[in-house]
């Protein structure tokens, strides 16, 4: 069950931040690197999700690392700012 809480969470926060990524600049070979990068978010995602039994510290903490996999992911998709990157993930994470 935690790790489809995760993955659901995971599709969220991706879905959000697209709506405020789309108007950014793509860089080349966009798809390539849009293919790697939703790998290595779903792989966060999914090793994040295992250890249950270390409380809701670490639930809250596993949480932050997948947003800080999804913003360093998007930003080596987009060709922008770090700081716009940023800014469109985490609206799209509100």
């Amino acid at each position: 069950m935690q790790l489809f809480i995760r993955m659901s969470y995971t599709i969220e926060i991706l879905l959000g931040a697209m709506v405020f990524l789309q108007a950014l600049p793509r860089r080349e070979h966009f798809w390539v690197r849009m293919a790697a990068a939703l790998a290595a978010i779903w792989a966060a995602g999914w090793l994040l999700s295992f250890p249950k039994e270390w409380g809701e510290l670490y639930n809250l903490v596993s949480l932050q690392l997948t947003i800080v996999a999804v913003v360093l992911c998007m930003w080596s998709v987009f060709e922008a700012p770090f700081m716009n990157v940023l800014s469109a993930c985490v609206s799209g994470v509100a």
